[in-house]
């Protein structure tokens, strides 16, 4: 299958993938918040010049069917869910206060990761 016959969720994949791959190449890490808006971070126009003439199986991606034979989505789930619940997690501030905005922000990107893991089932 070519670009153009990829799902919605293995082009977003492959966002994902050339975000992580670019940002590799200076240095640098994509943050979960980025991998999340890796479709509006990387253009249509260049995945195009990039894997335009690329040939692509579907075992080149790991949303879809196959996303979970391992279960690790089910345990992913579970942790963001707890983490959401609890509050499972730091953010900067003065040890008694978390930050707002990171605290927002976090919680942000882990209900982006269940939305994601909804979607890719």
């Amino acid at each position: 299958m070519t670009l153009y016959d990829l799902n919605e969720d293995q082009r977003l994949e492959l966002k994902q993938s050339h975000l992580t791959k670019k940002m590799d190449e200076r240095g640098e890490s994509p943050s979960y918040g980025e991998l999340a808006e890796a479709d509006s971070l990387v253009s249509d126009s260049e995945l195009e010049k990039e894997y335009g003439g690329t040939e692509f199986s579907p075992d080149d991606f790991c949303c879809g069917v196959a996303a979970d034979r391992d279960g690790v989505l089910d345990e992913i789930e579970a942790w963001a869910k707890r983490a959401l619940a609890f509050k499972y997690y730091s953010t900067p501030g003065n040890g008694r206060v978390p930050h707002l905005h990171a605290q927002l922000g976090i919680e942000w990107a882990l209900q982006r990761l269940l939305d994601h893991i909804e979607a890719v089932r």
